[in-house]
């Protein structure tokens, strides 16, 4: 008998703990589960949800445009010679090629010859390659074709063909100094896009953006 009331009275204590959290959950329920916390709770959450829903969509639109930068972006290359293998005769050419995808806005030009820099090509011409007492108006005479560069707008992957000047025994002279010229000629372009981001590129093969092509780059 004594056995089964020891029995008992431990069942008690080990109820009790149970009977205690019983009654204390309730209280603690009314507490943390109160209107306004939950309001507060579920505001937490949207707040959340907000966040993550705008990072995502900044994502997305930062990758759409770098998509559209790319596909308007272009890259002027500068290539000249001095003989045409399809007509395989002697043949200068100064070639202005858009190897991008978006079609470039030529806003300026520049010609640097012997520390020396020109803003048009007439000028650097007279001082290359013509005898000091011959008229401008002899370049054409000579079969040379220019092609001006300023505010020219080149499609992507196509060419400008910036001077092209046939060898004949009339202007073999100008011919030659103007070849001799083309190798310590250095040709240097300023374009933007269509999005109005701007670049220089210059020979040989240097390439580098800027904040725009104004005046004062000039």
């Amino acid at each position: 008998m004594k056995n089964k009331r020891n029995v008992i009275k431990e069942t008690d204590k080990a109820q009790q703990p149970a009977r205690i959290v019983d009654q204390l959950t309730p209280q603690l329920k009314s507490k943390l589960f109160t209107s306004e916390s939950l309001s507060i709770f579920l505001a937490v959450c949207a707040i959340f949800i907000s966040a993550a829903s705008f990072y995502a969509t900044y994502i997305q639109a930062e990758a759409a445009n770098k998509q559209v930068k790319a596909m308007t972006m272009p890259l002027i290359q500068i290539d000249s010679g001095n003989y045409d293998i399809n007509a395989e005769k002697a043949k200068i050419s100064m070639n202005i090629k858009n190897a991008g995808v978006g079609p470039a806005i030529i806003k300026y030009v520049t010609y640097g010859y012997k520390n020396k820099r020109y803003m048009n090509l007439s000028s650097l011409l007279q001082d290359c390659c013509l005898p000091k007492n011959v008229e401008p108006l002899s370049l054409h005479q000579s079969g040379l074709i220019t092609s001006p560069l300023h505010n020219a707008i080149i499609a992507g992957n196509d060419t400008l063909h910036h001077i092209t000047l046939d060898q004949t025994p009339d202007n073999y002279p100008f011919w030659q100094a103007l070849d001799k010229a083309r190798s310590e000629l250095k040709i240097s372009i300023c374009y933007c896009s269509m999005l109005d981001e701007c670049f220089i590129s210059s020979q040989p093969d240097r390439y580098q953006p800027v904040q725009q092509c104004s005046a004062i780059d000039q």
